[in-house]
């Protein structure tokens, strides 16, 4: 959801979302190399069988998806499916291309669509999105080529010294932790538990303190940071 919030930032034509189930199905594993007959081998014992290597976790229950057929999901990943239709629902650039998995409240397109979208080079219907914008009382501001560098590098900073830091690589004292949280609120903000409490995350004295909230807290940012970091060295290299 990072990754879709700074490319409608980034960018003022369509942005095309895809493998955004927030689902399971019955065999397509998250990787080639983990396919479930082989967790199923390695927890083979006599009490164990090696029947009914699902893909999905035994948490997850049923839903309807986009098309209308059974899919897998599990609460956590309702909750981000609930909190991404929250915050993009309304976006009139933001277009879902998968015909699987749980609704994401954004209109979907047909292969041709989204095909004919990739060869206009993101400017078809580029009027009548201007036209929407207008209408919607928005207003669009060119960004130059060396603004958005600066921003890219400003944020690529940022992330390092906050990786640098959670990592144990550097010293930060509570206060300086907390305002680097803070400015990089977009690692978190889409947290389902996060969100829900009104995107409060635990103080600077449970940071200081080291409680079990903060750590998992901060182990989550710091992960999301290395991922973040990785999307703003790629726009760097455009």
């Amino acid at each position: 959801m990072s990754a879709v919030a700074v490319a409608l930032r980034l960018t003022s034509g369509p942005v095309l979302t895809g493998g955004l189930d927030f689902s399971f199905t019955a065999d397509s594993y998250h990787a080639r190399s983990t396919p479930g007959h082989l967790d199923k081998l390695r927890r083979h014992n006599r009490f164990r069988d090696l029947f009914n290597a699902a893909a999905f976790a035994p948490g997850a229950r049923e839903a309807v998806s986009k098309s209308g057929a059974a899919a897998r999901s599990n609460p956590a990943m309702r909750n981000y499916r609930k909190l991404f239709e929250q915050e993009f629902a309304g976006e009139g650039r933001l277009f879902d291309i998968v015909s699987g998995g749980l609704p994401l409240g954004i209109p979907a397109l047909r292969e041709k669509e989204f095909f004919d979208i990739l060869e206009s080079g993101g400017n078809q219907n580029a009027a009548a999105q201007t036209e929407r914008s207008a209408n919607a009382g928005e207003t669009k501001t060119a960004v130059s080529g060396e603004t958005l560098a600066a921003f890219i590098e400003a944020e690529k900073k940022r992330l390092t010294t906050l990786r640098d830091i959670l990592s144990g690589k550097s010293q930060a004292e509570a206060a300086g932790l907390e305002i680097l949280v803070d400015e990089c609120d977009y690692l978190w903000a889409h947290f389902p538990d996060y969100a829900e409490a009104g995107e409060r995350r635990p103080a600077a004295g449970d940071f200081s303190a080291g409680t079990p909230q903060a750590i998992s807290f901060l182990k989550r940012i710091q992960a999301e940071a290395g991922s973040m970091l990785a999307i703003f060295e790629l726009l760097a290299e455009k």
